[in-house]
C-alpha cells in the first residue's frame, strides 16, 4: 500500500516542482525583416497601394513579381507600422507573419 501511495505521490511532486522552478517567459520584441522587403520591392515588377479608411489596418502595400508568381502584401497601421506581411506564390500562402506593439 505504502508503495502505491508513493507512485501516486511522486508525479504531483515532480509536477509541483517543476512549476515553480522560478523560470520567466520574457517577451522578445520581433520586427519585420526590413532588408528582405527592400529586396520584394526592387525585385517586384507592379507596386500599389490600398487604403482601408476607419481599420486598424489602415494601409496595404502590394508588390507583384511576376518572375517568379510571388504577390506581397504589407498591412500598416494609421502611424506607418508593419502589422502583417503576407507572402503568396500562385495563390499559396508560402510566408505569414503579424507583428503587434506590447503596450507596457
Amino acid at each position: 500500500m505504502k508503495k502505491i501511495s508513493l507512485i501516486c505521490l511522486l508525479p504531483g511532486f515532480i509536477l509541483m516542482y517543476s512549476c515553480t522552478s522560478g523560470t520567466q517567459y520574457k517577451p522578445k520584441k520581433i520586427t519585420a525583416d526590413l532588408p528582405m522587403l527592400d529586396s520584394i520591392k526592387n525585385k517586384a515588377d507592379s507596386i500599389y497601394s490600398k487604403k482601408y479608411p476607419g481599420n486598424d489596418l489602415s494601409i496595404a502595400e502590394y508588390f507583384i513579381n511576376r518572375n517568379d508568381s510571388t504577390m506581397t502584401q504589407v498591412m500598416k497601421d494609421s502611424a506607418g507600422m508593419i502589422r502583417q506581411i503576407i507572402i503568396a506564390r500562385n495563390n499559396t500562402r508560402i510566408y505569414t507573419a503579424s507583428f503587434i506593439t506590447m503596450v507596457n
